[in-house]
């Protein structure tokens, strides 16, 4: 008797596990306009960033976080969050079928080292009493997926080293 429980929650928890993971969409409906960005030197470190919403019927509340990727490839790798970036605005809504530039502008001086960064846009749903009132009662999951982008920071005077052999 035992062991039928122990089949019965697994292949109970197999089948929902599986019917959520075939719902979910196959790219983020919450995304920025690109998944990598580069700021380097001699250019403006001032760029503008479409975000943008999918969705059909589903407003957000959008929360950006940025952090550093510290001694990246390494065992000692870890990110922290950081201030090197500004992001204007940081959190603002946004709407179904709606986008929205944001600014993103890197304050601090460029160094002879290479710096990656990671931006998220986290969103969460608008509740209800930040919408209009209505009478529908709706009952539902939603799973929300965060989307982000890579951003690179060249050093001040990048040296390339490139070798390659050729051979036949």
């Amino acid at each position: 008797r035992g062991k039928i429980m122990k089949t019965q929650k697994f292949l109970s928890t197999a089948l929902l596990c599986s019917l959520t993971l075939c719902s979910l969409p196959a790219i983020s409906q919450v995304a920025p306009d690109g998944v990598q960005r580069y700021f380097r030197a001699g250019e403006r470190p001032i760029q503008n960033v479409k975000v943008s919403n999918k969705y059909q019927n589903k407003d957000f509340n959008i929360v950006v976080k940025i952090e550093r990727d510290i001694n990246k490839n390494t065992p000692d790798e870890r990110t922290v969050a950081t201030t090197d970036f500004l992001m204007a605005p940081n959190q603002f809504p946004l709407r179904a079928k709606e986008n929205r530039l944001v600014r993103l502008v890197y304050t601090k001086p460029l160094d002879n080292e290479e710096k990656v960064y990671r931006i998220g846009f986290y969103p969460t749903p608008v509740k209800i009493e930040d919408n209009e009132v209505t009478d529908k009662v709706v009952f539902g999951l939603d799973l929300l997926q965060s989307s982000g982008m890579l951003i690179l920071v060249s050093p001040k005077n990048p040296a390339p080293k490139f070798k390659w052999e050729r051979d036949d």
